[in-house]
């Protein structure tokens, strides 16, 4: 796994709660060996709760159990499964910070060790669509039967919450949720392309749709960006689980309307921008209003985009007073 320049110490900036979803599957795609650190239960004061995670290759982390000596012992035991000097199998691990680690904050924890390679693939790709298309899923983890790949459920699931001092449970049900909004951008053109840039480094989840393969092969997808190759995206765009905000900026201005449109007609939408001039956004209003969509376009409909962000055309100036726009509606408290 290759972390950008900026985060080649450790990878860990900007990724949220289940970013190792899409960072174990690249591993897993790539024929890279991994070992995720996933804490499955916590008590008393410990420093980071369920559902904290850790991804361990061989020369580098992604996200953090906390830090400390839970941490470093965490990367030991995960570089020398890598290595072949532990076993290559899932386990559990309990560990409780004072007395076994010295660590001041106390309180106790247990993680699991997932081995990821090439045969993960078989279960991270349907949980990595399931949380792209809902931001929630559940997984259950096997420990009478390692050998047994994680099974993805229906996330009515419930979860494990405590895990019985001396005693090893015959499997481990997690419920992941994704908190960040749903960011989707309907074009992969230059804009698009600079606002999903600016996008991997923001609390959202972003999808990039388009109907051009050449297109959207110049996105480089990240832990929480995922392209999308759609033939026909507006219905894409209508049959997503959840939608918070958009951006419209396709090669076409009929696709521009037919994505305003479907986009409007959503009940979760909460910010529609479509990129071009007061001209264009007249004329997608007026179609809004013939398809009685008029009246929940009102506040929710933005054209043109960034027009409170600083001057400029360039495709960074549009995207910074874009994204701002968003997240102020998106995330007004912060």
């Amino acid at each position: 796994m290759a972390p950008s320049a900026a985060n080649a110490a450790t990878g860990s900036a900007g990724l949220g709660p289940v970013d190792w979803i899409g960072l174990a599957r690249d591993a897993a795609a790539n024929g890279r060996r991994a070992v995720l650190a996933l804490i499955v239960d916590a008590a008393g004061s410990a420093p980071r709760g369920e559902g904290t995670w850790l991804l361990v290759d061989a020369d580098t982390t992604y996200g953090t159990l906390g830090g400390g000596e839970l941490e470093r012992i965490a990367t030991l035991e995960a570089r020398a499964m890598i290595a072949g000097e532990r076993p290559w199998t899932r386990g559990l691990s309990r560990r409780a910070l004072g007395p076994d680690l010295g660590q001041c904050c106390g309180g106790a924890v247990v993680y699991l060790a997932e081995p990821i390679d090439s045969t993960s693939m078989t279960w991270l790709d349907p949980l990595m669509h399931s949380m792209a298309d809902a931001g929630d899923a559940a997984i259950r983890f096997a420990l009478s039967d390692a050998g047994v790949p994680p099974t993805i459920l229906d996330t009515a699931a419930p979860a494990q919450t405590r895990i019985k001092k001396g005693q090893t449970p015959d499997e481990i049900t997690l419920a992941l949720h994704d908190p960040r909004p749903h960011l989707v951008i309907c074009g992969a053109g230059h804009v698009g392309r600079t606002l999903a840039a600016f996008a991997t480094s923001l609390p959202l989840r972003t999808h990039v749709v388009d109907d051009r393969p050449e297109a959207l092969a110049l996105i480089e997808p990240s832990a929480n960006l995922t392209p999308v190759l759609a033939d026909d995206p507006a219905a894409y765009v209508a049959g997503l689980a959840t939608v918070d905000a958009a951006f419209v900026m396709s090669y076409s201005h009929d696709l521009d309307f037919a994505l305003v449109r479907a986009l409007i007609a959503r009940a979760d939408t909460r910010y529609v921008g479509m990129i071009g001039s007061a001209s264009k956004a007249a004329r997608a209003l007026k179609q809004l209003d013939a398809a009685g969509l008029g009246e929940r376009a009102r506040g929710r409909f933005v054209s043109p985009i960034g027009a409170e962000g600083p001057p400029g055309k360039e495709p960074g100036i549009i995207a910074l007073g874009a994204l701002s726009e968003v997240l102020r509606i998106l995330r007004p408290d912060g």
